[in-house]
């Protein structure tokens, strides 16, 4: 079997059996919908707060392992731009791994 589908077979068992996925960390790659997975936590939160989506806008930072308030994805690859502290910054690099984001 491949590797990879291995993974998301294991990351969808472990989701599946936990009661809040809120502060979880989750491999976006390893979702067979990522956009909906984005959608739902924007949702969540505007339904929370009583927020207008329209008036919604995601932030994200860039965090180390372990330090999770809020929605955590793991493994990404960014594109043309490097994460560094509280900056993104264009690089010449064509795939630059992003262990861990938080979106707020």
């Amino acid at each position: 079997m491949d590797a990879d589908f291995v993974q998301r077979m294991e990351q969808l068992k472990r989701l599946s059996l936990l009661e809040n996925l809120r502060f979880e960390e989750v491999w976006l790659g390893g979702m067979f919908f990522p956009e909906a997975y984005i959608t739902s936590t924007r949702q969540l939160i505007a339904q929370t707060n009583r927020w207008s989506l329209e008036r919604m806008y995601m932030h994200i930072t860039k965090m180390e392992e372990g330090q999770s308030k809020a929605f955590t994805l793991t493994d990404l690859c960014a594109i043309g731009v490097l994460c560094e502290a509280d900056e993104i910054k264009l690089t010449d690099e064509i795939h630059v791994g992003v262990p861990w984001l938080q979106s707020h």
